[in-house]
């Protein structure tokens, strides 16, 4: 097949691990409403199985985004990027 000048779209995703945000806020308090226990040992039991010790901010993420989205990235495409403080590897 002759694929000349032919556009291919393929998208690069970018895979947050656990973010401080507002969801994650909502199921440390569903846990502990169930539970009893306190949101913050929910928090500090996830930050014991994160490499790096701790959740992640949103702006940590959206600077691979930033990344990405220059046109010097233009060749990374079509793949999958763990930003999880390397969870993905345990």
């Amino acid at each position: 097949m002759n694929t000349r000048g032919r556009r291919h779209h393929l998208e690069t995703i970018v895979c947050p691990g656990f973010t401080r945000t507002a969801p994650l806020d909502n199921l440390a308090s569903a846990i502990s409403k169930r539970t009893g226990a306190n949101a913050g040992k929910n928090f500090a039991g996830w930050e014991r199985e994160i490499p790096a010790g701790r959740v992640g901010h949103a702006e940590e993420f959206a600077a691979v985004g930033s990344v990405l989205l220059r046109c010097g990235a233009s060749y990374a495409n079509g793949t999958s990027i763990a930003v999880d403080r390397p969870l993905s590897l345990l």
